[in-house]
């Protein structure tokens, strides 16, 4: 992949300086935004980014102006987009609707990427539209969607394991002790499930949320091509 988008750049006519892993982007934007967290004793950083259709994690060691992954994981094919088919399928059972046709199930799963998207920590009642199929809407209580996607949130940390094991058998002297902090970013990792799982899982001070998930690789991109 790599290769690929270096020489489509090239053939294109534009000269590459360097290439950047969205991790190691996402790294230096943590970095810009929590710069007190990282120490000389604490120099790693784990990124946990889960977009809409993948899962991306790594670990990464930050000295001065520069980073390398030490370790990376993750699953091609998971993602806010599978959150959604979650959501879906539980209200297809709440409402006993049975086969909706392709225009109907469409129209339903646009409903629950609206309403997962529109959730906050502080949100009781999960609630979807469905006057595009002639229904009143579906209320829910948020506890259950959050359930219904428990299983996805679970595989992610299970894609983590390579990364987790190096940490907690303190290969090469590197443990726990030397994380500054766990970063997550993408527009999947707005969903609260995703946080409360992260916090419970490795303490509340060491997550952090980045506050544009959507651009926190972009962002970090800038930083790093930023020579002033």
């Amino acid at each position: 992949q790599r290769f690929l988008t270096l020489d489509t750049y090239r053939r294109a006519g534009f000269h590459v300086s360097s290439v950047l892993n969205e991790s190691s982007a996402a790294g230096f934007e943590y970095a810009n935004r929590y710069r007190r967290t990282i120490s000389s004793r604490r120099e790693h950083v784990l990124v946990y980014d889960l977009g809409g259709g993948t899962f991306d994690a790594a670990l990464i060691s930050m000295t001065e102006e520069r980073n390398e992954v030490v370790v990376a994981a993750g699953a091609q094919r998971l993602g806010g987009d599978d959150f959604d088919e979650a959501i879906l399928s539980l209200v297809l059972d709440e409402i006993d609707a049975g086969a909706p046709d392709e225009k109907e199930r469409t129209a339903i799963l646009e409903e629950c990427r609206r309403s997962k998207e529109a959730v906050v920590p502080a949100t009781k009642r999960f609630i979807v539209d469905l006057e595009s199929i002639g229904r009143p809407p579906l209320v829910l209580p948020v506890a259950k969607v959050f359930a219904a996607c428990s299983h996805l949130v679970e595989q992610t940390i299970a894609a983590m394991e390579p990364i987790t094991r190096l940490l907690d058998a303190g290969e090469g002297g590197l443990g726990w002790n030397e994380v500054a902090g766990v970063y997550a970013v993408g527009g999947a990792s707005r969903f609260p499930a995703v946080y409360r799982r992260l916090r419970d899982l490795f303490g509340q001070q060491r997550v952090h949320r980045s506050p544009y998930p959507f651009a926190a690789t972009a962002m970090g991109l800038a930083v790093f091509m930023d020579e002033g």
